[in-house]
Order: structure tokens, then sequence, then C-alpha cells
């Protein structure tokens, strides 16, 4: 491979797109990068609004869930086999919540 070269494959655009894209690109390609673009305005509205729900009861939220859910959990033993790195905005309102939730796995 040429070193200049840098190989993204982007599996999302918006929350709700399908989380298939990321284990094909995983899979199936030799990709350097994998990214995901979760937050919009109304996403980071409703983040906001699960985020003050949590904290009422005394917890944390504010992240993307599916991301943890449907993308890390089942593919991070292949990313990590393949050297991939993931760039992605899921952490939404509780970005080091979301960091440390991936590092538990």
């Amino acid at each position: 491979m040429d070193p200049k070269v840098v190989k993204i494959g982007c599996w999302s655009g918006f929350w709700g797109d399908s989380s298939l894209n990321a284990r094909q690109l995983v899979e199936n390609s030799d990709i350097d990068y994998l990214v995901g673009d979760y937050l919009a305005e109304v996403t980071m509205g409703i983040l906001a609004k699960i985020k003050a729900a949590a904290a009422s009861k005394g917890k944390q939220a504010g992240h993307v869930q599916e991301f943890v859910n449907d993308v890390w959990v089942p593919l991070m033993d292949l990313i990590i086999a393949k050297g991939i790195k993931v760039v992605t905005n899921a952490g939404g309102m509780l970005l080091f919540g979301l960091l440390y939730l991936c590092a538990c796995f």
C-alpha cells in the first residue's frame, strides 16, 4: 500500500442509518478509518433530553447507545485486529461516558 493513501469508510450520516454498513466496511475492505456521523441539531436536542432525564435520576446518559451495541461491541475484535481507527461523534452530550463504555469491553 502506498503510504500516502488513506482509506476512509463512512457507515452513517445521521442517527438512524443502518449499522450494517459498518460491518460491511470492516469485514470486506482494507480501510484505515471507520467514520460514523450521528449528530445533527435534532439529534443533539434528543440527546440533551436523554441527558436531563438521566440526571434527574442520578444517572448519566447522552450518547448514542446504538454505536456501542451495534457497531463497537460486535466489531471491536476485528477493528482492533485490522488496526482500523474509529472516528465518531456518537459521544454526543457524554463524550467521556462513551469512551468509558467502549473501554469496558
